[in-house]
C-alpha cells in the first residue's frame, strides 16, 4: 500500500509545484506528505534527498520556528535514523538536530504537544541507540 500511497503523493507533489511554486506552504505540506511515505516505504535515499530540499526550503520561505518547517526536519532526521547504513556520526549528528527541533517544539508548542511528544520520544530512542 505504500507504493500506492508513493504515486499519488508524488503527483499531489509535482500539482502543487506547477500550481503554486516550490516555496509555498500547500507545496511544501504535498512534500512533507511525500517524505513521510518515503519513510514508511523504506525509500531512505530519496527520502533524505527530498528532506534535505524541503528542509531548506521551509526555513527560508516560512522560518526555522514555523512548525511545517519543524515536521520537515524531523522527518529528515526520521530518514536518516531509519537508514541501516548509517554511521555513528550520522546519528550524532541526527540527534543533534532533533534535539534542536524538539528544543524549539517544547518552547512553541509545549510539553504536551504531540508533535513534541513525538520528537521526545524519538530523541530518547536515538540516544539509546548511540550509548
Amino acid at each position: 500500500r505504500h507504493d500506492e500511497a508513493l504515486v499519488l503523493r508524488r503527483v499531489i507533489c509535482d500539482g502543487c509545484v506547477a500550481i503554486h511554486g516550490v516555496s509555498d506552504e500547500t507545496t511544501i505540506t504535498a512534500g512533507l506528505n511525500l517524505l513521510i511515505s518515503l519513510n514508511r516505504a523504506g525509500c531512505l535515499v530519496e527520502a533524505q534527498t527530498l528532506g534535505r530540499e524541503l528542509a531548506t526550503r521551509a526555513t527560508e520561505a516560512l522560518g526555522a520556528d514555523h512548525i511545517l518547517t519543524l515536521k520537515t526536519i524531523h522527518g529528515l532526521v526520521d530518514a536518516r535514523r531509519r537508514d541501516p547504513d548509517a554511521t555513528r556520526e550520522t546519528m550524532h549528528d541526527a540527534a543533534a538536530t532533533l534535539q534542536d527541533v524538539y528544543q524549539r517544539q517544547r518552547r512553541l508548542l509545549g510539553a504536551t504537544h504531540p508533535d513534541t511528544r513525538t520528537s521526545e520520544r524519538d530523541l530518547t530512542s536515538l540516544r539509546r541507540w548511540l550509548a
